[in-house]
């Protein structure tokens, strides 16, 4: 696997010491706390990576605003009001368990994003946390992993080789800590370290059995191997493999091309344009030192030896004898005739090509053109969504599902999670994901624009022709509720429809008995009438 990946971790390290120096290492391995920024001679692509990841993580995990919801897969189950409830729960505790001090969630998000932007690859693992009690996160550097992709193309296997101290092992496994730390402690070198693989791969279907209460219940086996001493270490029970329901490595790419397990991200993109800006900025650093400390021309004859000490270069520095007769000086600086503002437009074209790839032009429009208008605001934002929808998409189905189905089935075992109401037990239904982030918004703007013009047309309609039966084509309560969705309102403020039949039900049957007590009187007159005068 390390075989296959080498042209990649090439590319990701020529790729990071432009745009991430101080990222982690691919190929290169350097001491900690050294200087990475040797081969940076232009800060585009470093500014333009951090202005990624806060952008990226605003359009997918905002921090702010909840980015997701939770529903039944069977729209009808979602129109009970008990359902509705226990799905706004499960969504209420996911943010809270993310928002833990101790989760780390946000800030393993803006690393994340980073390594997307960067090498177009990312992985988070999501384990309980320590005290036993909700969620913990952790960015695995892309070059201690390593992956393998099913039928369907997508990642399932897990390769992560870790460095650990010994102090760290046997505080991790205790009487099981692999031999090589357990000499290092005895030796007093405690931090000491050695190299661990962690294999995380799904079962074979003749192995896997989810009615077992054991390892071979669940979905995905785990080893943990010292590559030292060349064996496993032992899990608590004395097997050499363990498991887990679901997958704890969450293995992403921001694009892929479909003869390659691994993804690439718009700074492999753009490496050429770098390349050539720090090529650029490098020349012209240069040339601006020679035009502010030109090379002396003079005669060879006036100097001895190398010049130095015949010729004073300090400021009001008096050099008698170098000029001639007739005011000539002697001395001249060289004159390289660099044409300053050639270069500089050479690099601005770079530099916008970088900044493109990282989306952040995209979101210069408003700051460029402060005077648009509504209109043209929503066809920028239009724009916006459909240039950044692929790969939001493939975000959601490859990162942020798998994600919400591991944090989901860790908390259901903790005993975190409500009981499901009956009526979604007895339908055996799971759950959807509804995805309510600034990019969703983004996505659907263009069919809120069509909806919105066709009201206005309905509208225009009404007017010219006086026909008030127009509006009667718009189902005004499905329209509601589709904007409702479209805009990303909580489902928790929303009526559902049976509880909009109910109330419309009830208004009739109060219209109804206020109609029937307004004719009351009369009848009564009527019948008394008709009384007296069969009695006369």
């Amino acid at each position: 696997m390390a075989t296959r990946r080498i042209n990649f971790d090439t590319l990701w390290q020529a790729t990071k010491e432009l745009y991430w120096p101080d990222g982690g290492d691919f190929i290169t391995q350097r001491s900690i706390g050294t200087a990475r920024s040797q081969q940076v001679f232009d800060s585009t692509g470093v500014i333009s990576l951090e202005r990624f990841s806060a952008i990226w993580q605003s359009l997918t995990t905002p921090q702010n605003s909840r980015w997701h919801s939770l529903k039944a897969t069977v729209d009808e189950l979602n129109e009970y009001q008990d359902v509705k409830d226990y799905f706004a729960e499960l969504t209420r505790i996911l943010f809270r368990a993310r928002n833990a001090p101790t989760a780390r969630f946000h800030a393993q998000q803006e690393v994340d994003a980073k390594s997307l932007g960067c090498t177009g690859n990312a992985c988070l693992r999501v384990k309980p946390a320590q005290s036993g009690r909700g969620l913990n996160y952790q960015s695995t550097h892309v070059g201690d992993v390593w992956i393998a992709v099913d039928d369907e193309g997508s990642p399932d296997t897990i390769y992560h080789k870790r460095k650990m101290t010994a102090y760290k092992a046997v505080s991790m496994w205790g009487d099981r800590a692999p031999r090589c730390a357990k000499r290092a402690m005895e030796k007093n070198e405690i931090m000491e370290e050695h190299e661990y693989l962690h294999v995380v791969q799904p079962r074979s279907m003749g192995s896997y059995d989810p009615d077992r209460l054991d390892a071979l219940g669940r979905r995905y086996e785990s080893w943990e191997i010292s590559i030292e001493d060349k064996e496993p270490i032992l899990m608590k029970s004395g097997e050499e493999s363990d498991g887990y329901f679901e997958q704890p490595y969450i293995y992403s790419r921001f694009t892929t091309n479909s003869q390659e397990e691994y993804g690439r991200g718009p700074a492999m993109w753009t490496l050429p344009a770098n390349l050539t800006l720090q090529s650029m900025k490098r020349s012209t650093i240069k040339q601006g030192e020679k035009a502010h400390s030109p090379p002396l021309m003079s005669h060879a004859l006036q100097f001895k030896g190398d010049g130095r000490g015949t010729f004073n270069m300090r400021s009001n520095a008096m050099n008698p004898g170098w000029l001639d007769a007739s005011g000539t000086p002697r001395v001249r600086p060289f004159e390289n005739g660099f044409k300053y503002e050639i270069g500089r437009d050479m690099m601005e074209d770079e530099r916008n090509t970088i900044k493109d790839a990282h989306l952040v032009t995209l979101f210069q429009i408003l700051i460029d053109n402060p005077q648009m208008t509504a209109t043209e605001a929503l066809i920028r934002a239009r724009e916006k969504g459909a240039l950044i929808g692929p790969p939001i998409g493939r975000q959601q189905s490859e990162r942020l599902g798998p994600m919400i189905t591991r944090e989901l089935g860790i908390l259901d075992r903790q005993g975190a999670l409500p009981k499901p109401p009956p009526v979604l037990i007895e339908a055996g239904d799971e759950f959807d994901i509804e995805y309510e982030s600034e990019a969703t918004t983004m996505q659907r703007e263009a069919e809120m624009s069509r909806v919105r013009v066709w009201f206005e047309d309905i509208e225009l309609i009404k007017q010219v022709t006086g026909d008030p039966t127009v509006g009667l084509v718009v189902d005004g309560h499905e329209a509601g509720r589709w904007l409702s969705d479209a805009r990303g309102i909580p489902p928790d403020i929303v009526t559902s429809q049976k509880d909009v039949d109910d109330q419309i039900k009830s208004m009739a049957d109060a219209a109804k008995e206020a109609r029937e007590a307004e004719q009351l009187p009369n009848e009564a007159r009527a019948a008394r009438d008709f009384a007296q005068a069969g009695a006369t």
